[in-house]
């Protein structure tokens, strides 16, 4: 079986979705999707491998640096890729999905909002599933496609703080 799963795979008559697939690709999957079952995957290393499927984002070295700015009151603030030193937030919603961040010297005040999306939603869920998993207790799935949202008050206003993705690529 795994001869013939591997033979698949690398002759190429199984697709692997990728990123940079078309709507209509896309579409086609959704309605002819691709199923292999049976077979054992043991001793090679990496397990199955699907090109394309782990998330990529710009280095932390390619965005433009913020100094010295305050964000107050805004219904939506990316997270990815906001190099920010010396920034205020006051009463702000975060956005965040999963690519580099730097925040240096921050100031964090009033009401934060949290959105996670994509990546960083995906990688909450898996860290509650390994939970349930640890607790011996299945966790609940999130509700597929939607945001996960989370709030937090700053009782006191938080200053000269210092939080960077540990992945912020080259360096």
């Amino acid at each position: 079986m795994l001869g013939v799963f591997c033979g698949i795979l690398f002759n190429g008559l199984a697709q692997v979705n990728t990123a940079s697939r078309s709507s209509q690709e896309i579409d086609n999957l959704k309605t002819n999707p691709i199923v292999i079952s049976g077979g054992r995957v043991f001793g090679l290393g990496t397990g199955v491998l699907i090109g394309g499927a782990i998330p990529t984002f710009l280095s932390i070295e390619q965005v433009p640096t913020f100094k010295d700015i305050t964000i107050s009151g805004t219904s939506s603030q990316p997270l990815d890729g906001l190099d920010c030193r010396g920034c205020t937030f006051n009463d702000t919603v975060l956005k965040y999905s999963g690519g580099a961040y730097n925040l240096e010297g921050a100031k964090i005040t009033g009401t934060t909002h949290l959105v996670l999306e994509g990546a960083a939603a995906n990688t909450v869920a898996f860290l509650e599933f390994m939970h349930g998993i640890a607790s011996g207790v299945p966790s609940a799935s999130f509700p597929p496609n939607r945001p996960i949202e989370r709030r937090a008050i700053a009782k006191k206003p938080m200053t000269k703080m210092d939080f960077t993705a540990p992945f912020i690529g080259a360096k």
